[in-house]
């Protein structure tokens, strides 16, 4: 079976600051008390609290929201984090139907022992010990349920129930807890959508906790679909084959600045570099992984290197040479100061003796400088190889904060101008533990990295992706702290 996500979603709400439906299909939700809290992932105002007394989401009936063929999937993530004491004792997650036998209705909710004892309605305490996840549509079932999972609260819980038209299945966490034959036709309603509780003035079965995420399928999802849904993490590492194609370059014939020895500093991730094509601007080329080439001229080149992983994954890495100046071989870094600090790591590498400027401090000879700062500083610095070439150099050190050094731009246009054509984090600061998704309006990821430097070209498997707004999630952490954003990108055409 296949995962798709997006065929017959009739309506996701993922709660991100609203009880919108994103799917762009209008089926928005009223929100009636709920207030917006935390989501499972610690993002503030991507989920939904209700208080377990007067606190609902009331969405109204629409066609897309009846399920004609008589199939359908309910997803949703929730935390309990209390439990209903009015009569039956039940707490409902999301619930059509002012009566459970209407036709058309269906319900997610918790109870105690509901298919056990029978004594829920008739025992006024809840059996909070014994709190179990249930379904039902129209009350078609021809066997009774016995769902084993009891609910532990403050605890994040996936939750599914399918109609798949002959049978009513239930899942936990990705877990089959029950399966109950169905006996009838499960029939269209035209009742609105309760989400937090029953629309029933005698059994309204108030929910107490979070709710983080609902979606309504009007179709069964396979069994990858629901490990899909359940098994999510944002925050998880993503194991990549992705290659990055780098060089460097150096001056071996006495300083000659025609000639240069090029160095593949390409890497794959769970692959190997096996292929290099080399495009040296002046017409020749070289399929070594280290090649060494003579200009025949002074002047301004690009050199492209494109390397192949044994994947067969591709990346392209452009430099501007200028062929006829002084030899560049160092490699300065900079350094960001954040949080208002003031003390200064630069380093520079490639060459065997170093001068750097301004000098204050001890070590202004040395690979290494550390040095003090009151503000963003330019550094010069002066490196001289083993055959007495000299590259010259500006690197900065800045001086930033999380708010100031990590901006997500709210729009790109990648239509190949050379400006504003990939979607990317701004930063002027070192970033670790780095986390970068952007998604569309129906939850599926189109770009994914753990590299601050990468963006996202606008592309969807290799396909411009269409004029539209995109999510994005952000975590990293930086010298200042850790560093969440959670917003919307426009792509522009």
């Amino acid at each position: 079976a296949q995962v798709n996500l997006n065929m017959g979603l009739a309506a996701p709400w993922n709660f991100n600051g609203n009880a919108n439906d994103v799917s762009g299909s209008n089926n928005n939700g009223v929100v009636n008390g709920a207030t917006l809290a935390t989501d499972k992932w610690g993002n503030p105002n991507g989920a939904y609290y209700f208080n377990g007394v007067n606190n609902w989401i009331q969405v109204p009936n629409s066609a897309s929201l009846n399920f004609n063929s008589n199939t359908f999937t309910v997803y949703a993530l929730v935390k309990v984090q209390g439990f209903y004491q009015g009569a039956c004792h039940g707490n409902s997650i999301i619930d059509r139907g002012s009566a459970d036998n209407n036709p058309g209705a269906f319900y997610v909710r918790y109870l105690d022992n509901y298919y056990t004892n029978g004594l829920n309605c008739s025992n006024p305490v809840p059996d909070i010990l014994h709190e179990n996840f249930y379904a039902g549509c129209s009350n078609l079932f021809s066997n009774s349920i016995i769902a084993p999972q009891y609910i532990q609260t403050d605890t994040w819980y996936c939750v599914i129930a399918i109609n798949d038209g002959t049978h009513l299945k239930a899942y936990v966490n990705g877990i089959l807890d029950y399966d109950a034959n169905l006996n009838g036709i499960f029939g269209s309603s035209n009742e609105d959508i309760y989400i937090g509780r029953h629309n029933s003035a005698q059994y309204p079965y108030w929910m107490t906790g979070v709710i983080d995420e609902i979606r309504l399928y009007n179709r069964a999802l396979n069994t990858q679909e629901i490990d899909s849904l359940c098994n999510y993490n944002p925050n998880a590492p993503v194991p990549t084959d992705d290659i990055t194609a780098d060089f460097t370059l150096s001056y071996p014939a006495n300083c000659d600045p025609k000639t240069i020895q090029f160095a593949d500093q390409s890497v794959a991730n769970n692959a190997t570099v096996v292929g290099w094509q080399w495009d040296f601007g002046d017409g020749g080329n070289s399929n070594l992984q280290n090649p060494l080439h003579t200009y025949a001229q002074s002047g301004n080149y690009t050199v492209r290197l494109i390397a192949t992983s044994s994947t067969n994954k591709k990346d392209t890495f452009d430099f501007a040479l200028t062929v006829g100046n002084d030899p560049e071989f160092a490699t300065p870094v900079g350094d960001t100061i954040a949080c208002g600090e003031s003390n200064v790591h630069l380093s520079c590498t490639g060459g065997v003796t170093y001068a750097w400027t301004p000098c204050n401090g001890a070590n202004c000879n040395s690979s290494d400088y550390f040095t003090t700062i009151t503000g963003t500083t330019p550094f010069v610095v002066q490196s001289t190889d083993i055959n007495g070439c000299i590259d010259i150099d500006t690197v900065y050190a800045f001086l930033t904060s999380n708010e100031d050094g990590v901006i997500v731009p709210n729009a790109f246009s990648p239509n190949g101008d050379g400006r504003n054509d990939c979607a990317k984090v701004i930063h002027t600061m070192k970033l670790n533990d780095y986390y970068f998704t952007i998604y569309d309006r129906w939850g599926e990821k189109v770009f994914e990295t753990d590299n601050p430097d990468a963006c996202w070209n606008g592309e969807i498997r290799n396909k411009p992706a269409q004029m539209d707004t995109y999510g994005y999630f952000l975590r990293a952490e930086s010298s200042c702290g850790k560093i969440f954003k959670k917003g919307d990108i426009t792509l522009v055409r």
